[in-house]
């Protein structure tokens, strides 16, 4: 009887040491997750820093794909040196509540607005960041909606047909909503920037439809970043005085590190506006 009884126990104390070691292990890993201030993207090639550091070849072989072959791709893609990246970077102690800040950068050379929309080629995308519970979501999206047709950005009218034509509207909206129905991060878009060779005032006429897009949800839901304009900055220009890649390796579209330190510092402004601190 005593021997039952005594085994009785160890089974207990087993037991309860096997519960306790499985808490300990789960611990560390829910406490990882929690303790971090997250930051997801999304976007194209410029959320992605597409071609810095990146070979002149490399680029070209990348613009094939992206514009010969109609489908987006992360080969060329510097994740660490693109806007979102600084933007974490920038971000001060007191705005993250002194927690780490970590950049989960899903954006993707060549992406389309559709891309992302539910059973689309990138909407696994959406569902990343979504199951990642991000703090912020930061996108650079729609310019490719144009750029998928090259010879159209040169030319007003065609610009607005093809803004229609490929829903861009209506893809951002249902993105804000889909992503502040599934995260209630804060959302911050940017817009494009000038180019001086915008001739067809395509710029513009994007920068209008985010703005649409993004204007129902207000700012407490999304918000939209204006970044710098980028003439006289252009391509062509030598030395730090450009913002962008040089026209040996691109087609004077995708910013440099400055450039994008620009966006990032333009994102950084906004944010700082609607999240204070005096830490």
């Amino acid at each position: 009887m005593r021997a039952s009884r005594e085994r009785y126990v160890l089974g207990l104390r087993q037991a309860a040491l096997a519960s306790l070691v499985a808490w300990l292990l789960m611990v560390p890993a829910a406490s990882a997750e929690e303790d971090t201030f997250r930051v997801s993207v999304l976007g194209d090639s410029v959320a992605a820093g597409f071609g810095i550091d990146v070979s002149r070849a490399k680029v070209a072989r990348c613009a094939a794909t992206i514009f010969g072959l109609g489908r987006p791709t992360g080969a060329c893609d510097n994740h660490d040196a693109a806007w979102p990246a600084r933007f974490g970077a920038g971000l001060s102690s007191g705005q993250t509540d002194g927690l780490p800040v970590v950049v989960d950068n899903q954006a993707i050379a060549g992406a389309q607005t559709g891309n992302f929309m539910p059973r689309k080629r990138l909407s696994g995308r959406v569902d990343h960041v979504i199951a990642q519970d991000p703090d912020v979501v930061l996108i650079t999206l729609g310019a490719n909606d144009i750029l998928s047709s090259p010879r159209c950005a040169t030319n007003g009218r065609c610009v607005t047909r093809r803004l229609r034509a490929k829903h861009t509207n209506a893809n951002l909206t249902a993105l804000f909503k889909r992503l502040d129905r599934g995260t209630g991060a804060d959302i911050y878009i940017t817009e494009y920037y000038y180019l001086d060779q915008d001739l067809s005032s395509a710029v513009e006429q994007l920068n209008d439809v985010i703005d649409r897009a993004a204007r129902p949800f207000g700012t407490e839901s999304v918000s939209v970043v204006n970044p710098p304009a980028f003439r006289g900055h252009g391509c062509r220009i030598r030395g730090s005085g450009s913002w962008m890649l040089p026209p040996t390796k691109d087609i004077c579209l995708h910013p440099n590190a400055i450039g994008q330190q620009k966006l990032a510092n333009a994102a950084l402004a906004t944010f700082s506006i609607q999240n204070p601190t005096n830490r």
